[in-house]
C-alpha cells in the first residue's frame, strides 16, 4: 500500500521551507490551455495525496517570484521531474515557436535537455515523460527519448490509473521477480550421472573513493540489475576502518549500524531489496560469488561489513566474510 497523506485542498501552498520525508518531484508543464492546466492542478494533487512532495507552479504563485531562479531551484532539488506531454510543451521544447513565446518552459526544457545530453544514463532515471488523461506521447520532446524510452501513461488520477508511475515514484514494484530455480539434471547416455551442481551468480561492485565521494556500479549478472551510485562515504565506516587499522578495539555493536551506512552508499534502494531478496531465497547449494574492483583508496574498502535488509525488513547479517 501507498502511505497516504491528507488531500491537497484548493487553497494549500506547498513552499520549499517545508521539510517531507517524501520523495520530492517536480511538474514542468505548459499552460497550453485552462483545460490542460485544471488537468495538470488534479496530477499535482493526487500525487500529494499519494505522499508524493510533488511541487507545481499554481503554489508558488501565491508570492512574488523570479521565475527563473524557481524553476532552476525546483529542477535541482527534485529526485525526479516529470514532464508532462503536451503540444505546446513540445513546440517550446524542440524551440518551434516565435521568441518570448512560453518563456518559462523554454528555459525550464533547456535546463533538462543540458542534463540529458550531460548524462543521459542518469537523465532516465530522472526526468521522466509523463502522459496525462487527454493527452498523447506524440508530444514527447523527440531530445527525451519520444520512440526509444519508457513513458508512464497516467489513464486516470487513482492508483491503479498511475500504478507504474507510483511505484517509480515511492521505489515499490508492482511484479517481484523470483530468481531461477535449480536446474533439471538429466540423465547421461550410457554414463552415470554425476551430483548436480549448483546456480552460481555473480554479484560485482565496482567502487573507486575520491575524497569523500564513493562512486560505485553495481551489477547483478543474469538479471536487469545494473546501477551507477554516486555518495558521500559514511562517516561512520571511515571511523571504523580507520580503527581497524590502527589495531584498536572496535565496540561490536557498532558493526551493524556501520554495515548498514555502507549498504546504503553503496547499493540505491532497489538494488539493496533486489539484492537481499535473492540472497535470502537462495536455495541448498547455489551461492552468489561477491566480486568487488576497486582502486586508489577504495583498495580497503570493507565490503564484507555491508548489510542487507529484504523489503519485509529481514536483515541478513553481513553480505560476505
Amino acid at each position: 500500500m501507498i502511505d497516504r497523506v491528507p488531500k491537497a485542498g484548493r487553497g494549500s501552498v506547498a513552499t520549499d521551507d517545508v521539510a517531507c520525508d517524501q520523495v520530492r518531484v517536480f511538474i514542468s508543464y505548459a499552460h497550453d490551455n485552462s483545460e490542460h492546466e485544471y488537468r495538470v492542478r488534479e496530477f499535482w494533487i493526487f500525487l500529494r495525496s499519494n505522499g508524493i512532495d510533488a511541487r507545481l507552479d499554481v503554489s508558488a504563485a501565491e508570492r512574488r517570484q523570479d521565475w527563473s531562479l524557481w524553476a532552476l531551484r525546483q529542477v535541482r532539488r527534485a529526485r525526479f521531474v516529470l514532464v508532462v506531454a503536451s503540444p505546446a510543451y513540445r513546440r517550446r521544447a524542440e524551440d518551434e515557436v516565435p521568441a518570448g513565446e512560453g518563456r518559462g518552459v523554454q528555459w525550464e526544457a533547456a535546463m533538462i535537455r543540458q542534463e540529458v545530453y550531460a548524462d543521459p544514463e542518469a537523465a532516465l532515471n530522472r526526468f521522466l515523460p509523463v502522459v496525462l488523461p487527454g493527452c498523447s506521447a506524440s508530444d514527447v520532446p523527440v531530445w527525451l527519448g519520444r520512440e526509444t524510452s519508457t513513458h508512464y501513461l497516467v489513464s486516470e488520477y487513482t492508483q491503479a490509473g498511475a500504478e507504474r508511475l507510483l511505484n517509480l515514484l515511492t521505489g515499490q514494484v508492482s511484479v517481484a521477480v523470483s530468481p531461477p530455480g535449480t536446474p533439471s539434471v538429466l540423465p547421461l547416455r550410457g554414463k552415470i550421472a554425476g551430483k548436480p551442481r549448483g546456480l552460481r551468480s555473480e554479484l560485482l561492485i565496482n567502487a573507486s573513493l575520491e575524497g569523500a565521494v564513493l562512486t560505485v556500479d553495481v551489477a547483478l549478472a543474469g538479471t536487469s540489475l545494473q546501477v551507477r551510485r554516486k555518495s558521500t562515504f559514511p562517516h561512520g565506516v571511515r571511523t571504523v576502518r580507520e580503527s581497524l587499522r590502527a589495531g584498536l578495539l572496535v565496540p561490536a555493536g557498532w558493526m551493524p549500524a556501520v554495515g548498514r551506512q555502507l549498504a546504503c552508499a553503496v547499493f540505491d534502494e532497489r538494488s539493496q531489496q533486489l539484492v537481499a531478496d535473492l540472497l535470502y531465497r537462495l536455495s541448498p547449494g547455489d551461492w552468489i560469488d561477491v566480486v568487488c574492483v576497486v582502486d586508489g583508496t577504495a583498495l580497503d574498502l570493507p565490503v564484507e561489513l555491508l548489510r542487507l535488509t529484504t523489503a519485509s525488513g529481514e536483515d541478513l547479517g553481513p553480505l560476505a566474510l
